[in-house]
């Protein structure tokens, strides 16, 4: 969940407030299972924290002798881990552990795992057992950004001052070598990480990341990194595990993975400090060319605006944006919503109030989701329609804007919609159902 403090921030298929997970429906002349019909869940923020991994004088608190072995192991695991040696990162294992942990190693350096950091620790001990806690952070190489997990290591004493280490087990979101065994494949703008088995440049998905980068690169020229990171999931159970806090994996089709700082009471990010896109490979081949392209269109919107986008800012806006990005227009969907009920959607989430904090989304599934996404929709070509694209930006930026005080929220989203758009989020509302009621008519905005 979303934390106010102004440190480093792990955003695990979080909506920055960052990107989110996408999935328009598939067309009809590409039918697949009911996970590609739908749209993804919207990523979670989260951060890591001291109450994540322990630290200080807790009950069964090492001694200083031990608190320095342990962390000597973990350092020294770490250092293998990020230099490509199984051999020595298998070393302070019990026996039946270290073939696993040698299998991991391999596959992490296979992936170009780089720069390994113990950025905190947690040790309790007890009757010659103990339990360390470790966040760690990596890069892989030839990539921009540093991603975060929490691995948990079970250790038991050996000998005056040693420990091995007998179980491992990391906390999700956790790191793909520990999945499978992955490839590295390459398009101009892209590297994509598969795991072995899955062919993605004979699926074609090269081809349609390059067409949604150049689609981007049209609607926000110059803003795009030159390399993104792309990770596929060969099923939905490797999906959960590479993600946190999301409902109903089995909807998505895509979602962006950020990795920011944030700071001041406005939530401004001040750094981005990784971003890479998490495609479950079998929602995603279920869709058609377009469906694919708008998809990545989508979470490319997230992820190149996720520098300008706030940890204050709305669910409704910053999906509402990547869906008017990526052309996904979905004023049918958003009469329903707006009407409190017809069709396949429903009245509880059709109040942009409802959808004013960033992590609003979160929680939602199925019909309800349908509808969250389909009142962004109509919202967003509402604003752009009426009052111009550029306002969308604009309020982007305000809600990064220390002069307007005030928590993520109603009221502050009411606060905002006024002094950008000149009316409050109700009358907004009022006057979006309004427009998609008349069948969204043009109005020179």
């Amino acid at each position: 969940m979303r934390s106010r403090s102004p440190a480093a921030v792990l955003l695990s298929a979080a909506m920055l407030a960052g990107g989110c997970g996408s999935d328009p429906p598939p067309e009809p002349a590409t039918p697949g299972p009911p996970s590609a019909a739908a749209e993804a869940e919207p990523e979670r923020r989260t951060r890591g924290s001291a109450a994540a991994v322990p630290s200080g004088r807790l009950p069964n608190a090492p001694t200083a002798v031990d608190q320095a072995a342990i962390g000597a192991l973990v350092e020294t695991r770490a250092q293998a881990l990020g230099s490509g040696r199984p051999s020595a990162y298998a070393s302070a294992s019990a026996p039946a552990r270290r073939e696993d942990d040698a299998t991991d190693a391999r596959r992490a350096r296979r992936l170009g795992v780089r720069s390994v950091r113990i950025e905190g620790l947690g040790i309790r001990v007890r009757d010659g057992r103990a339990v360390a806690s470790v966040r760690m952070s990596y890069r892989l190489a030839r990539l921009a950004g540093r991603w975060n997990h929490i691995q948990v290591l079970r250790l038991r004493r050996a000998g005056r001052g040693g420990w091995r280490v007998t179980n491992v087990r990391s906390r999700a979101p956790r790191p793909p070598w520990e999945l499978a065994s992955y490839r590295r494949h390459g398009s101009r703008h892209f590297t994509v990480l598969a795991p072995e088995g899955l062919d993605p440049d004979g699926a074609g998905l090269g081809a349609s990341l390059e067409a949604a980068y150049a689609r981007i690169g049209e609607r926000l020229p110059g803003r795009q990194r030159r390399r993104y990171p792309v990770v596929i999931a060969a099923d939905f159970g490797d999906m959960a595990a590479m993600t946190s806090g999301i409902r109903d994996v089995g909807r998505l089709s895509a979602i962006t993975d950020l990795s920011v700082r944030t700071a001041g009471p406005a939530e401004r990010v001040t750094a981005l400090l990784g971003v890479r896109i998490l495609i479950p490979w079998p929602s995603f081949v279920a869709l058609g060319p377009e469906a694919r392209e708008r998809v990545l269109t989508h979470e490319l919107a997230h992820a190149v605006l996720a520098p300008a986008t706030s940890g204050r800012a709305p669910a409704w806006l910053q999906e509402g944006i990547a869906l008017y990005l990526s052309g996904d227009r979905r004023i049918d969907a958003a009469r329903g919503a707006v009407a409190g009920g017809a069709g396949d959607l429903t009245a509880s989430t059709s109040r942009l109030a409802r959808l004013a904090r960033p992590d609003a989304m979160a929680p939602l599934a199925g019909q309800e989701l349908s509808a969250a996404y389909a009142l962004s929709s109509g919202t967003a070509y509402y604003v752009a329609e009426r009052f111009g694209p550029q306002r969308l930006f604009d309020l982007l930026a305000a809600f990064g804007d220390e002069s307007l005080p005030g928590r993520a929220g109603p009221a502050l989203n009411d606060r905002i919609t006024r002094r950008i758009l000149g009316v409050g989020a109700r009358r907004l509302e009022r006057d979006v159902g309004s427009w998609v009621r008349d069948g969204a008519p043009a109005m020179g905005g």
